[in-house]
């Protein structure tokens, strides 16, 4: 499972200048330079340091996540597409309302 691996888990990912933990990729530069990252749901299969920021809500599990293609074979026919993805935004404090980033790092 390496769709989401940095380079020094998966070295043909490299092209991606993903140089943070593994399991998330970061897309910031595919449109309009907005700091967005794409995972697994719950950060699963990524590195632990993801969901060791979140105090709540954020449980990875073993079933569920995955995603899968069904393609009939003799004409190459998706059948059946279940594809599995989170989105992360990046936040960082802004003056003037503290009070939503209190808690933020």
């Amino acid at each position: 499972a390496t769709n989401f691996a940095n380079s020094s888990v998966c070295e043909e990912n490299t092209c991606y200048s993903n140089n943070i933990p593994t399991g998330v990729q970061n897309v910031t530069q595919c449109k309009a330079k907005s700091p967005t990252f794409v995972s697994r749901p719950h950060f699963h299969l990524a590195d632990p340091s993801y969901g060791d920021q979140f105090q709540y809500g954020v449980k990875d599990k073993e079933e569920g996540y995955d995603s899968s293609f069904w393609i009939e074979p003799m004409s190459s026919i998706p059948i059946k597409v279940e594809m599995r993805l989170q989105l992360n935004i990046m936040l960082e404090k802004v003056e003037g309302i503290e009070y939503l980033f209190k808690n933020l790092q």
